[in-house]
């Protein structure tokens, strides 16, 4: 089991620097003219393209391992960072920069508000859970946040009397990391280490919390607490990430999926170890030992920091997409091209899971063939 997580954390890390390095060659200038011209390569590659290359990484990572802490949590695969509304909340104080003007005051200013409103939900969030202290008041209370968030969003770009700030705030909703500099990724980067710290601390409490909250508080897990730093590092990492580039979706949704396929499949035990057995009773607890089994491999400690990785992968893929797509005026923007492809892809994860669950034995036929076959034994005893 460490031997493959380890093969898996290698294989994805040479992956993200073959990407990493691709984003820095690939783009309108070709190689050749880089090599040729000394002076321009130095503005490109370290002024344009590696601090965009950079963020990616963060932003992409961030997204990811957050979907994976929320997904783990709430013990739910349809989870993501945006469900308890600090990207909305973002978002909102972003548009509100844009709003008052301060946006065009410094350049800062739009970063700075998307933090501080993603930390003014995750404070929203923190006292909703010291008052109730469960999942259920906490996710409810993020989607009423996030549904409030969106409204106020689109009231203030209802009456924004510019034009011009209007289509500024629309670009910016759709996410993107054009004209992004070294002193974004300052700025988000000690967020994003403190948040990722925190999530990756909160390992063991999420993976007893996969055996149920009962079984979790006995084990000496608080759930308050647990529900406490959850939000935390969600805040941080997503807050930072949204507030430098935007709204991006689906990456926090659909890179714990592709991490969970690679981890259940490479660990599962062998599917033929059901079928050499004599009789049906053991066929049947050898297929409810292969599901628990399959189970235990997609605990949420080994899902984050692939998730981290795999986010990485996936956005610098992404940014790459967008700078190679042709247009003929703005560059497409990185939020939509992630939701057009990651929509169909979610679907289509969807519809082979569920082919899946049709294909694998079910637990209850298991537990009612070895019963039957327990009644069976019973007779034969009584009879002889």
């Amino acid at each position: 089991m460490m031997a493959f997580r380890s093969t898996q954390l290698f294989l994805l890390a040479f992956l993200l620097a073959g990407v990493f390095t691709a984003a820095l060659l690939l783009g309108d200038v070709p190689l050749t003219r880089l090599l040729a011209d000394p002076g321009a390569a130095s503005v490109i590659l370290y002024d344009i393209r590696l601090p965009r290359a950079l963020l990616a990484v963060c932003v992409g990572g961030g997204l990811a391992i957050a979907g994976a802490a929320m997904q783990s949590y709430l013990r739910n695969p349809l989870a993501e960072p945006s469900v308890l509304g600090i990207s909305g909340g973002a978002s909102l104080a972003a548009v509100i920069a844009f709003y008052t003007g301060l946006a065009h005051a410094f350049p800062l200013a739009l970063p700075l508000a998307g933090i501080l409103g993603a930390g003014a939900v995750g404070l929203l969030l923190i006292a909703i859970n010291l008052r109730f202290g469960s999942s259920l008041h906490l996710l409810l209370g993020g989607i009423a946040i996030a549904a409030l968030t969106s409204a106020l969003a689109a009231l203030a770009l209802n009456l924004t009397p510019n034009p011009f700030a209007r289509i500024e705030i629309v670009f910016w909703l759709m996410g993107s990391l054009t004209d992004r500099g070294m002193q974004h990724l300052f700025l988000m980067l000690p967020f994003l280490a403190l948040g990722c710290f925190v999530l990756l601390r909160l390992r063991p409490a999420l993976d007893a919390l996969t055996l149920g909250e009962d079984v979790a508080t006995t084990l000496g897990f608080s759930l308050r607490r647990l529900n406490l730093l959850l939000v935390l590092g969600v805040a941080l990492t997503v807050g930072s990430g949204v507030a430098v580039a935007g709204s991006i979706g689906f990456i926090g949704l659909i890179v714990p999926h592709i991490v969970r396929m690679m981890t259940g499949r490479a660990v599962s035990p062998p599917r033929t170890a059901a079928f050499h057995v004599s009789s049906e009773a053991t066929r049947g607890v050898a297929a409810q030992r292969e599901q628990t089994n399959r189970s235990a491999s997609l605990l949420p400690s080994h899902l984050l920091l692939p998730s981290f990785l795999g986010g990485a992968i996936a956005l610098l893929l992404a940014d790459l997409g967008v700078r190679a797509i042709p247009t003929s005026g703005e560059e497409l923007k990185l939020g939509v091209l992630t939701s057009l492809i990651g929509a169909p892809f979610f679907l289509w994860l969807l519809l082979k899971e569920q082919h899946a669950r049709a294909v694998s034995p079910p637990r209850t036929a298991a537990l009612h063939v070895s019963a039957e076959s327990a009644q069976r034994e019973q007779r034969k005893d009584s009879t002889a």
